[in-house]
């Protein structure tokens, strides 16, 4: 049986949100800002009437800035932008399509350095996916 896992993948990887790309793998010499796709898993809980899977995506909003200059508004513009591109019902990908779609949580991780200021906004959020008849 196919799972959306690749399908799920692909449509985000299609997609650029406010000027950031998304990637299932980065490099290190990927240009910032980007949206990394930390963590995929879904599960299947099929009912009598439908196919479905509950599908968990961890995004990794990766921005940066020069030391002592930026700020989390960029990861916030992006991860708005990201949420309003992905909340979208029944948006169809390959053999399935998004039944439901929320916001599960988010995080931020800040790391300086003497030259440059990483912020990363880690976005969780689950998807309800069912398979096409």
């Amino acid at each position: 049986m196919k799972t959306p896992d690749g399908d799920l993948r692909a449509y985000f990887q299609g997609l650029t949100i406010a000027g950031a790309a998304i990637f299932d793998r980065v490099t290190e010499q990927q240009a910032l800002p980007y949206i990394h796709i930390s963590d995929l898993n879904c599960d299947n809980f099929n009912t009598a009437t439908e196919d479905l899977y509950d599908c968990e995506v961890l995004f990794d909003i990766v921005t940066g800035f020069q030391a002592n200059t930026g700020g989390r508004k960029l990861s916030d513009t992006i991860s708005t932008s990201l949420l309003n591109a992905v909340i979208d019902n029944r948006v169809a990908i390959g053999d399935f399509y998004i039944n439901r779609c929320q916001l599960l949580n988010t995080t931020y991780i800040d790391d300086y350095t003497e030259s440059q200021l990483i912020i990363r906004k880690l976005v969780r959020v689950q998807f309800i996916v069912e398979q096409v008849k």
